[in-house]
This record gives structure tokens, C-alpha cells and sequence, in this order.
């Protein structure tokens, strides 16, 4: 049975509750990021980031409008020069992040990095040490990535940064120009581009884990504390039901469906939230 609620919890709740000017905020996504955020067969913008955020603003009462963002690098830059005012794009946490946007709590995802590369390759690269195997050699990955510089320090590889997802596949599929490429262990992205664009198969090298796991989050502008209150207590509501919380339905439909992992840390995320958020108790038969 869950407890009695944390005070911090009850006041996003409350403030979640709250009216909100009509004026609709605008959500940045990272467009073209499968299962993320992308284009289905229909042309409407979906994925897990899309519906995160259109059950993040249902609950805050916010209206709000979806811009997708073409490119990595330019998420935070978005946010601060005030083309969008939430993200909502699949933003790993770092500190140096956290210093330049302000990260909505709780998380509501997780990711770690992962090495891919052509199917026909992955073998022999994992029989050679996996991210040890890169070591000199050409790999690719997009701007703004946030193992970029630890990934260059510690295997030294002779990195192709390029601009988008699209390029990388490009890059390593089309014009074997990378050995490998890398990106968030949660994302599909590489395997739908390479399969839809070039017929071709992109896996993950086996055998290795993902490299620093850190959670997702959405964020706002550096001082913007009511708005990040009123989503912290809208991201409450999408992870307080334990196994039935909504996280994971939207889990199940874009990331688990496609092929992707269950994300590590949602059952110790979802079991605190349902512990620390009272819930409805049921009526007892014959009261």
C-alpha cells in the first residue's frame, strides 16, 4: 500500500492542478529520433518523447505546441534562445547540462551508449574487444553527443562527427566511411534509417554494454521554476502506479514493440513514486 506523501510531493501535485495562461508552450523534439520522435506512415508526428510530453501537458494543464529540432547540438541552444520552452528530446543528464538548462524532476527515462555497426561487422569487432576494437580507428557520431569527448579520451578513436543521425547512417552505411558508430543504447534510430533507406541491417555489437547509463529528462529555461513544478507534478502522475504506471504502457508501444530495452532504472523510479504518492483506496465491499 503506498505511504503518505512526501510534502515536495504534494506540492507539484497541487501546482499541477493550478490554471495555467492560455498562451501554448512550445515542446522541442528531436525530430527523425526512432522511436523517440519521428514521422509515421500517416505524416503525424509521434514516438515516446511525443507522447511523454502530450501527457506531461494534459496533466499540467498546459496547451502546448510540438517543434521538432533537426539536430542534437541544438537542443539546449533552442531552449535558451527561447525557440521552444520545454524539451522534451531525449536530454541526457549531465552536470555541464544541468548548468545551462534547468532539468525537470523526476527523470522519466534512461540511457547509456551503445556501439552499432553494419551486421556483417559486428562480430569480428566484438571478438576484438568491442570499444576496445575502435581504438584508431574511424567511428562515427553526431554533434552534441554527450560521451563525445570521454569516447575520444578513453578508446582514441579518429571520430567523424557529423551533424544528424541521417548523415551518420549515411557515413556508415552508404559510404563505409566509420568502422562503427555510436549513440544512446534506448534509440533505434540507426537500425530504422539503415533498414528503410539502404535495405541494410545495423545491430549492436554484442557483448557490450552500454557505457554510462544516465536518465532522460525534460527541461526548461534556468529559473522558469513554476513551469518545471507544474511538470514535475505531471511526470509524478506517469510513474506513481508501479507496474501499471503509464511510463511503461508508452515504454511498451515505442521502445519494447520495436525492439528495443526495457530502460534499467524505471522499476526503483516507479516503486519509490508509488510509495511515496497516496493512492486512491478502494472501497471496501459492504462500506
Amino acid at each position: 500500500m503506498a505511504g503518505t506523501a512526501a510534502p515536495w510531493v504534494l506540492a507539484v501535485l497541487l501546482t499541477a492542478a493550478c490554471a495555467w495562461p492560455a498562451a501554448a508552450e512550445k515542446v522541442g523534439l528531436l525530430g527523425g529520433f526512432f522511436p523517440f520522435a519521428y514521422t509515421d506512415e500517416l505524416g503525424a508526428l509521434t514516438g515516446f518523447d511525443v507522447a511523454v510530453a502530450a501527457e506531461a501537458c494534459a496533466a499540467a494543464n498546459i496547451s502546448c505546441d510540438f517543434v521538432p529540432i533537426t539536430n542534437v547540438a541544438d537542443r539546449i541552444p533552442s531552449l535558451q534562445n527561447g525557440t521552444v520552452d520545454i524539451l522534451a528530446a531525449a536530454l541526457v543528464y549531465t552536470p555541464e547540462r544541468e548548468a545551462l538548462v534547468q532539468y525537470v524532476r523526476p527523470f522519466y527515462y534512461a540511457s547509456g551508449t551503445s556501439l552499432r555497426a553494419l551486421e556483417a561487422n559486428a562480430a569480428g569487432l566484438a571478438s576484438r574487444g568491442g570499444w576496445e576494437a575502435i581504438r584508431g580507428q574511424p567511428v562515427c557520431t553526431v554533434d552534441g553527443h554527450y560521451l563525445n569527448d570521454y569516447i575520444q579520451e578513453t578508446y582514441k578513436p579518429k571520430l567523424v562527427v557529423l551533424p544528424s543521425e541521417g548523415a551518420v547512417v549515411d557515413a556508415l552505411v552508404a559510404a563505409r566511411q566509420c568502422v562503427a558508430a555510436f549513440t544512446d543504447s534506448a534509440s533505434l534510430v540507426f537500425e530504422q534509417q539503415a533498414r528503410s533507406r539502404y535495405n541494410a541491417s545495423v545491430v549492436a555489437v554484442p557483448g557490450e554494454a552500454p557505457l554510462d547509463t544516465q536518465p532522460y529528462g525534460l527541461a526548461v529555461r534556468q529559473g522558469e521554476d513554476e513551469l518545471a513544478t507544474r511538470l514535475a507534478g505531471a511526470l509524478v502522475g506517469l510513474l506513481n502506479e508501479g507496474n501499471a504506471s503509464v511510463i511503461y504502457q508508452l515504454e511498451q508501444e515505442f521502445i519494447l514493440a520495436n525492439g528495443g530495452s526495457p530502460a534499467p532504472y524505471l522499476p526503483t523510479l516507479t516503486d519509490a513514486l508509488t510509495y511515496l504518492v497516496p493512492q486512491e483506496e478502494e472501497e471496501e465491499a459492504g462500506a
